[in-house]
């Protein structure tokens, strides 16, 4: 605190208005220098951890739906775990965007538009992984034939490498699933069947957003 002569109204005014400027200008100061928290390692640390374990997770639900297996109890720790995770990576992600204002540290947020993307399309995917763990536990009614078909077709788009191979195997998906719609007998809901095959092609087709490199961008 200053001390100021109150007698002389002039003389304190100024004295205060200096006092005050120098603090303004200091905390200015250290703002513009002080940089931000930095969360971008946390995050691309925590996004190819997270895209690792999403693939891993699609392989193991979606083969074992297709093979008609019905026990799911690890499958719905691994995906709650999973959803801990992101939701951990979600706060990184808005931190990270919070501190973009800062003048020297603008240019980090171009770098995390691609992130954003990244853990959108993850996003999904949990919720999609979320949505085939809760189907019924019924053993789809496939032919052999049928059956292995769309398990190769699975494999292959989980492991394609360009955007040939990944569009050929999701219209495999597609085509079973108006076939299916056909053969219903009622058409007032879906067969277990077609519920399972619309999850996986919408669980899939957020595959070029964690992968742009390897699978072309889809149109």
């Amino acid at each position: 605190m200053v001390d100021v002569v109150h007698s002389n109204f002039l003389v304190a005014f100024f004295v205060r208005l200096g006092t005050t400027s120098i603090g303004l200008f200091v905390s200015t100061a250290v703002n513009m220098l002080v940089f931000p928290p930095e969360y971008s390692k946390a995050i691309h640390k925590q996004l190819t951890i997270l895209t690792q374990q999403v693939y891993q997770l699609s392989t193991q639900v979606t083969t074992a739906l297709l093979q008609g297996e019905t026990e799911r109890a690890t499958q719905k720790a691994a995906l709650l775990a999973l959803q801990k995770q992101l939701a951990l990576t979600t706060k990184l992600v808005s931190f990270q965007e919070k501190d973009t204002f800062h003048p020297f540290a603008a240019k980090s947020s171009f770098a995390l538009a691609p992130q954003k993307a990244q853990l959108t399309a993850l996003t999904r995917m949990v919720y999609h992984l979320d949505n085939l763990l809760a189907l019924p536990l019924v053993k789809p009614k496939w032919q052999q034939a049928e059956q292995q078909q769309l398990l190769q077709a699975n494999h292959a788009l989980l492991t394609a490498q360009n955007q040939q191979v990944y569009h050929q195997n999701l219209a495999l998906f597609t085509t079973q699933f108006f076939n299916e719609q056909k053969q219903a007998n009622d058409t007032s809901f879906l067969p277990v069947e077609s519920l399972l095959l619309y999850e996986i092609i919408a669980l899939y087709q957020q595959l070029p957003h964690l992968n742009q490199q390897a699978i072309e961008k889809a149109p």
